[in-house]
């Protein structure tokens, strides 16, 4: 479990975050062969078939990930919500309204996707190899994009853009998944006020243990009184947690003492 204290977020203030070195020099392998392929096409004169795919390749694909690149997102909230309002996440938006363009990028790819199966087979057979040994630079490379931890990513991101660091973050080890639901019930309801408003506890315990049979409903139910208990509801010491607890094992001994008696 990590408990993680996250600063105040001011979206005006947020950095851009690109990849890193190591990322651009893969990004330009690709294209070097590529731009390679396209020039040995043309050098060995098969100029109107493999020659002109491939440099349509790089045009089509060039310009989808510039517009792509180019688009301008942003986060609109309310910065100071109405009297008893919960502050809002915000709405992810597009800026400069790329979608049109996105459209006709897609378009040309499709474009140059159907060409390439007609005019590729009219070419000589070193066109023909130049052309594939493009296509497999580039499934290379988006197979390496793929094979990236996203989860990580992201969260590496995250962490970078608004500047948390390894102190604000605490972990603890449960032992079991029932431990664990319950610690996080009772870190996510501190320091609010009781009774509980808005926070439909059920659903998040339900949501981690869904067993619907007598024992686990009891237990949520038990889980669910505690975490609403009032912080100023008295709370028994270490004594008299220790006295309470022998109380309730007599009375059990007494209980199963009666499930005996009446067995005979």
């Amino acid at each position: 479990i990590f408990i993680v204290a996250v600063p105040e977020i001011k979206y005006k203030d947020l950095p851009l975050q690109t990849m890193s070195i190591h990322h651009t020099i893969f990004a330009s392998f690709p294209i070097l062969v590529s731009f390679s392929t396209c020039i040995l096409c043309a050098l060995y004169a098969d100029y109107w078939y493999c020659f002109v795919m491939i440099l349509l390749r790089i045009i089509s694909s060039g310009v989808t990930c510039f517009v792509i690149g180019s688009g301008a997102l942003g986060i609109e909230t309310v910065m100071k919500p109405a009297d008893g309002s919960p502050p809002g996440d915000g709405i992810l938006l597009m800026h400069n309204g790329v979608y049109t363009v996105i459209g006709l990028c897609s378009l040309l790819l499709e474009l140059q996707f159907l060409l390439q199966l007609l005019l590729i087979p009219q070419g000589s057979l070193f066109g023909q190899v130049m052309c594939l040994t493009s296509v497999v630079a580039s499934w290379g490379y988006n197979s390496f994009l793929t094979s990236l931890d996203k989860e990580k990513l992201q969260q590496k991101l995250f962490c970078d853009t608004i500047k948390l660091r390894q102190a604000a973050m605490l972990s603890f080890k449960a032992c079991t998944r029932t431990s664990m639901t319950a610690f996080t019930c009772f870190v996510l309801c501190e320091n609010l006020p009781r009774p509980l408003k808005g926070i439909e506890l059920m659903k998040f315990l339900l949501e981690f243990l869904p067993n619907e049979t007598l024992v686990w409903q009891k237990w949520r139910e038990q889980v669910m009184t505690q975490v609403q208990q009032e912080e100023g509801e008295a709370r028994f010491n270490a004594t008299e947690q220790l006295l309470l607890t022998t109380l309730l094992q007599d009375a059990d001994d007494a209980y199963k003492g009666y499930i005996n008696y009446c067995d005979r």
